[in-house]
């Protein structure tokens, strides 16, 4: 289907799930101050664990990782 940064998307499902994780790594490497769980529940993630499991599966790291850097 969609190319999103040369990653095929297969569903409409999966391109905003991968949006939610452009904009979270976007917020998260701008301020140190962000609490994790509260940006997963703000981006519309059912919890802090699925959104940790897809950030990692999309970019290598936790975001907690990502969030001390």
């Amino acid at each position: 289907m969609v190319d999103v940064n040369c990653r095929r998307v297969n569903s409409p499902r999966e391109y905003i799930r991968l949006r939610k994780l452009e904009h979270a790594y976007y917020l998260i490497t701008r301020s140190s101050q962000l609490n994790i769980t509260e940006l997963a529940l703000k981006l519309g993630f059912s919890s802090p664990s699925q959104f940790s499991k897809f950030f990692r599966k999309q970019y290598g790291v936790l975001p907690s990782e990502l969030n001390k850097k």
